[in-house]
């Protein structure tokens, strides 16, 4: 693998979702007297899970990233060591970022906790088969509560590396499981939905309506029987990224009788050449709770003039200020590991406790 090296030399490290708080991050190699001693040159910290340093590292510099021992080093989703890093030169003097997706010490990344897996469960609606991953909380079986509920679009990536579309999914199983025990959020149901035919499913103008149509007629309707969820719409959510969050949204505008909050990450509102924007033309405004956001590199470099355009469109149209809430991530990317490593926040947004 090689990194580019800027003029300036900045390194910005970006860790994973499983890294301990308060831990520390080091550069090493064979460089500066570090003899790849693990612990050599410690980055400062930017933000919660962004570290940052400036070196004069010359072109062909291979170097590692740890936590301060070998047993701390980067690794794979799986938890398998990675090659050393390399420095190449670029034009240009914008910072080098490395993205972890996982530490060694951490171990491979897989399914937490109670996940039923659906095969070829079939939609009426679209005529179609897809399966689901359903997350119950730690305690269902030992308990008679009833439980929120939170509908996710690309199941394939909510919970299983292995079924993920490019080997690294959202860990919502380990993020919520650890935000319920330290008493955060409300212990929660999660159905991922595997899509079929993304593309088409989550434009409202193309199959989209019909996707929705699957969830709110079919695909609820047998959770609730099956399951002990609290059905109203005040708890009940949906939550989705890239193309998922504008789905999220159209269907706040469809069936805000449904659902009380939608979340959507790496939000664009342009998705689908304007559609969100027609869609809200044509519909009563929703009362339903956004949550949206998106980050600052890739694909998401350019969502924010959309959101502002999109926002101004909602308001004229009569939602509400507190209805919404917005955030950008400050170079994150438009990857399941950046939404990984900040869903605690749509998911405290979600299941947000009463005190709260």
């Amino acid at each position: 693998m090689k990194i580019l090296l800027t003029a300036l030399t900045t390194l910005i490290v970006i860790t994973p979702f499983n890294t301990p708080p308060g831990d520390d991050v080091f550069i090493t190699g064979d460089f500066m007297n570090c003899n790849w001693r693990p612990d050599c040159i410690k980055l400062n910290r930017v933000r919660e899970n962004q570290f940052k340093v400036d070196l004069p590292l010359e072109e062909g510099t291979k170097f590692k990233i740890t936590r301060g021992s070998w047993a701390q080093e980067v690794a794979n989703s799986w938890g398998a060591l990675l090659p050393n890093l390399e420095f190449s030169h670029r034009r240009g003097n914008e910072p080098i970022f490395v993205d972890i997706r996982n530490w060694k010490d951490q171990g491979s990344l897989k399914v937490t906790g109670n996940i039923q897996v659906v095969k070829n469960f079939y939609s009426p609606e679209l005529g179609n088969i897809r399966d689901l991953h359903i997350r119950l909380p730690e305690n269902y079986k030992n308990s008679d509560k009833s439980y929120p509920v939170i509908y996710m679009h690309d199941g394939q990536n909510v919970f299983d590396p292995k079924t993920s579309t490019f080997g690294t999914d959202w860990s919502v199983d380990e993020v919520l499981s650890r935000l319920e025990n330290e008493g955060k959020v409300r212990e929660a149901i999660v159905v991922g939905i595997f899509h079929k035919e993304r593309h088409r499913e989550y434009n409202d103008e193309d199959l989209g309506e019909l996707y929705g149509k699957f969830i709110v007629e079919t695909l609820k309707p047998l959770i609730d029987k099956n399951l002990r969820t609290l059905p109203d719409r005040d708890h009940t959510f949906l939550m989705g990224s890239s193309y998922g969050s504008a789905i999220s949204v159209s269907l706040a505008f469809r069936h805000p009788e449904v659902f009380g909050k939608v979340a959507g990450l790496s939000f664009n509102a342009s998705f689908f050449k304007d559609m969100l924007f027609r869609l809200s033309d044509r519909l009563p405004m929703t009362s339903t709770e956004l949550y949206l956001d998106h980050g600052t590199r890739g694909g998401d470099q350019k969502f924010g003039r959309h959101f502002q355009r999109f926002k101004k469109h909602l308001f004229a149209r009569g939602l509400a200020q507190g209805q919404i809430t917005y955030r950008v991530f400050k170079d994150t990317n438009h990857t399941e590991a950046d939404w990984a490593r900040r869903v605690h926040i749509p998911l405290k947004f979600l299941l947000r406790l009463k005190a709260q």
